[in-house]
């Protein structure tokens, strides 16, 4: 089927129109190594039903494929029809349906959504806040990850501020990475409970620096590797989020817990 119509963005509220005749077939996705929350209807881009496996899914932006998430289809009244849809051809357990209608959708829905703390993701190297929706059956909280690819520093050489002693918020790189999130077993967080640390698994866009080369908290790893930050002393160290001191961190134990249930 041919398409002039318009679509909803994955990362904004706003409708953007699909690319100029897309063809392609809506379908339902899951993801059979997370639990079965993390369905979605997506579309894919294929001239035909028989070319449906080497057809590509419609993307917003690299690595991330235009989804209407199951999450989002349970609590929008225009999508009634197509709930029962899905749920008539098998796709959706009717159970599971009025689980995930009995949780509170939050305020930005746009942002993203995890369902277990192994599950790989996009994020942008540029952002300096990380918005994350924690769905399990019973739950689901929004919480934010500030500090990954930034750090309140001074001003380097060259940069004009008001005062010498000034702090301001310095990211040193851009680009789209796919990362994940990892309970951490490493020696230097021992004592300090359960800490997240990031894995950087592959880059999807070619790095642009943002400041001189050597300058900036964030040192890049290698595909596969764990994200190392600089302190503002020049010690190397891996980026970790501690969660006995982060306000959101019961949060962030609850959803660990019951994902893993």
């Amino acid at each position: 089927m041919r398409f002039q119509a318009r679509r909803r963005d994955a990362t904004s509220l706003d409708d953007i129109p699909f690319p100029l005749n897309t063809c392609g077939v809506f379908y339902y996705h899951v993801d059979p190594q997370l639990p079965p929350m993390n369905g979605s209807v997506r579309f894919r881009l294929c001239d035909s039903l028989e070319n449906f496996v080497q057809g590509k899914d419609l993307e917003v932006n690299i690595g991330k494929p235009w989804m209407v998430p199951l999450v989002r289809l349970a609590h929008v009244s225009s999508f009634r029809a197509l709930n029962r849809f899905i749920i008539e051809e098998g796709l959706v357990d009717k159970q599971l349906m009025r689980d995930i209608q009995k949780l509170k959708m939050p305020r930005r829905p746009s942002a993203l959504f995890l369902y277990q703390l192994s599950q790989s993701f996009v994020v942008d190297l540029h952002m300096t806040v990380l918005i994350l929706h924690l769905v399990t059956r019973t739950t689901m909280s929004t919480v934010q990850v500030t500090g990954a690819f930034f750090l309140r520093c001074r001003p380097f050489a060259g940069r004009s501020s008001r005062s010498t002693n000034s702090k301001y918020v310095i990211n040193n790189i851009a680009g789209l990475a796919r990362v994940r999130f990892e309970l951490s077993t490493l020696p230097e967080h021992d004592g300090q409970g359960p800490t997240l640390i990031l894995r950087i698994l592959e880059f999807l866009t070619p790095l642009q620096t943002l400041a001189p080369v050597g300058y900036g908290p964030v040192i890049l790893p290698d595909p596969g590797k764990l994200l190392m930050r600089r302190t503002p002393r020049g010690k190397l160290k891996t980026w970790s989020y501690p969660l006995n001191r982060r306000r959101e961190g019961t949060l962030w134990k609850e959803f660990i817990t019951a994902s893993n249930s």
